[in-house]
């Protein structure tokens, strides 16, 4: 959706220009270019210094001096500074598991005083299955997952996992975090053989580093809470995955490295998300939940509503194709109003090739400003530009009025076009 990204990292704000994917290759590409600056600059200090230190009392103290005054005036470039968020890891299961990994049969997930939420749910799940729960906030996807992985006992029906199945859970509420422990305790807990060297390399994985292990879990954002979560998860080697909304609480930088750990994860994964990309990148199947009914969809959620599309313009064809018996209204309609052929026509037509030949010549126009503005999307990621503030504001402003003209072109092809469109054929009884 984005045409321009603020930033807010390391102490201040810095702006770039287009999409997400624009605003990486361009980060990237300032900070190359920010590193690069820096060490030049620290070659030239050190040379001057070496310079001034050999000839200060020498034949060349002047020079010295001049130098050493130079030296004063410089104005610094500052020393790159890394994100601190840099969370790398991966799902590794301890052992595989059978090739049959869960199966629920007329599973009805709920409560005792509320009832059942869905119709009896048979599913079988594989291993490297990866089934998305997809449908509307509280249709009941959370109460499904809590009951498949045994947190909450179902209404009736039953869950069975399959041979060597190890059951990875991520709420997300993080209830399995008690606020009063700290990082290093949420680890060590999971295996009381490990010594504190460990479980601090194995947090620092997951970007906790330092006195950052003491802090007590109730002064963690959601975020940090998250990653800690899944640093458990990673940690006991799962071979079925259970998580619930997983990238709800992490910023892009975690979320990535989840969808890369996640997409090379060889078990199986249940999972709730809302997020589009997410389910597309990672889901096999979707299982819908929706209207108290739970259906299982091959594909990811593109395919999805490709299918629901088709499905819908088929049933619009068979429609249009049944014959209609006209009533009374509508034949008052065909009707009313009715006025004699010629010059009428005539004027009609004439407004309709003039039309034609100013949409050939919008047409050309549009297609010549969309590449204007490609053509400027790729002068704004050079990095003689991005060096320039200065001409990457002449350059946002020339895109900015492309845009606008691009806009109003568009509003006149479209208003245009509207004397193209056919109109239903007249069918005598």
């Amino acid at each position: 959706m984005a045409d321009r990204i603020v930033e807010v990292a390391l102490g201040r704000l810095e702006e770039y220009p287009g999409d997400y994917d624009t605003y990486r290759k361009l980060k990237a590409e300032r900070d190359r270019v920010r590193r690069k600056a820096y060490a030049e600059q620290r070659e030239m200090i050190e040379r001057t210094e070496e310079f001034i230190r050999r000839n200060i009392a020498g034949q060349k103290t002047k020079q010295a001096r001049g130098r050493r005054k130079l030296l004063a005036r410089l104005e610094r470039v500052d020393a790159p500074e890394e994100d601190a968020n840099d969370v790398t890891f991966r799902f590794e299961e301890q052992r595989a598991s059978g090739e049959r990994v869960l199966e629920s049969k007329a599973l009805v997930p709920g409560y005792p005083e509320t009832g059942a939420l869905l119709a009896p749910v048979t599913m079988l799940l594989r291993r490297g299955d990866r089934v998305a729960l997809w449908g509307p906030n509280g249709c009941g996807k959370t109460t499904l997952l809590k009951t498949l992985a045994r947190v909450l006992a179902p209404i009736s029906g039953s869950v069975q996992f399959g041979t060597g199945v190890l059951v990875g859970y991520y709420d997300q509420e993080m209830a399995d975090l008690s606020p009063g422990s700290t990082l290093l305790d949420a680890v060590m807990d999971l295996d009381p053989s490990m010594k504190e060297p460990e479980a601090r390399d194995f947090l620092a994985i997951f970007d906790f580093r330092g006195d950052e292990v003491f802090q007590k879990i109730g002064t963690l954002s959601g975020g940090e809470k998250g990653r800690l979560s899944i640093a458990r998860i990673v940690f006991g080697g799962a071979n079925l995955l259970l998580l619930d909304e997983p990238t709800n609480h992490l910023d892009l930088d975690a979320r990535e490295q989840l969808e890369d750990a996640l997409t090379g994860f060889e078990g199986a994964i249940v999972f709730v998300s809302h997020d589009r990309w997410f389910v597309d990148r990672l889901a096999t199947q979707v299982l819908e939940v929706k209207d108290g009914t739970a259906t299982l969809h091959d594909g990811n959620y593109t395919d999805l509503v490709k299918r629901r599309v088709e499905g819908e313009k088929a049933e619009r064809a068979a429609t249009a194709t049944a014959p209609k018996v006209p009533t009374l209204s509508d034949i008052t309609h065909l009707t009313h109003g009715l006025q004699p052929k010629g010059r009428k026509d005539k004027a009609a037509e004439r407004k309709r090739q003039k039309a034609g030949r100013r949409l050939e010549e919008l047409e050309d126009e549009i297609a010549r400003m969309e590449e204007s503005i490609r053509g400027l999307d790729e002068t704004l990621a050079t990095p003689e530009v991005v060096r320039e503030g200065g001409r990457v504001k002449a350059i946002l402003a020339q895109k900015e009025h492309v845009k606008k003209e691009l806009e109003a072109r568009m509003g006149e092809w479209e208003e245009l076009s509207l004397l193209f469109v056919e109109e239903p054929q007249e069918t005598s009884a």
